[in-house]
């Protein structure tokens, strides 16, 4: 009986030029995902939520973060009953400040909203459970 020694395979010779379409198709990935990040991280897809109000004409207490979550809401009802679903915050005021540090406040909000303006009273309540609570009722219907 004959046993068979297997040769070996010649050597496959890889072209160069697909390794360096490879690469660059890695690369070209990765320019376009750190792009994109980046426009995220840096841009706010639903348009300026604080509205870009300057101190000056917002002298309310709400920090940003409730004011960005605040115009949220507006945002929603100006989408649905105006069609705006770009609205800014123009001008901002304490009607009724709060007794206590603990106690609830009012605040008057001017709205720009694609050309017309928009008045709302928005109250905000400090949570038992942290932060602050708040209700959005539109002054101008």
């Amino acid at each position: 009986m004959e046993t068979q020694i297997p040769q070996d395979a010649p050597a496959k010779k890889t072209n160069p030029l697909i390794i360096v379409a490879v690469i660059a198709g890695i690369l070209l990935c990765c320019c376009v995902i750190g792009a994109a990040a980046f426009f995220m991280l840096n841009s706010n897809p639903l348009g300026n939520l604080t509205g870009g109000a300057s101190d000056s004409s917002y002298s309310g207490r709400a920090d940003e973060l409730l004011r960005s979550d605040t115009m949220l809401a507006i945002t929603g009802y100006e989408a649905s009953a105006y069609g705006c679903e770009t609205p800014t915050l123009a001008a901002g005021q304490v009607m009724i400040p709060p007794a206590q540090s603990s106690d609830a406040w009012v605040e008057v909000w001017t709205v720009d909203a694609c050309g017309a303006t928009h008045t709302y009273e928005v109250t905000f309540t400090p949570s038992p459970g942290g932060g602050t609570d708040y209700s959005v009722s539109p002054l101008d219907q």
